[in-house]
């Protein structure tokens, strides 16, 4: 979603794991740096649970599904 916050950051990503229900949101400046703030989240949340992600859903979201799924 696309919003001014502090600090020249425009864009908020939030992440809802669907089996834990945890949520990992972030504040950054450009969409592309969605690739990388996910990527963080799959290794946390990959680490934590000893298995590895089969399946991600999103909303249309080209930054992530570009060359990344």
């Amino acid at each position: 979603m696309q919003m001014k916050l502090a600090g020249g950051k425009e864009y908020e990503y939030i992440v809802v794991d669907d089996y834990t229900r945890a949520v990992d949101t972030r504040s950054l400046r450009l969409k592309w740096e969605v690739r990388g703030a996910f990527k963080v989240f799959q290794a946390v949340a990959e680490n934590k649970s000893q298995k590895r992600m089969r399946e991600i859903i999103t909303d249309s979201a080209r930054e992530l599904c570009m060359g990344y799924l």
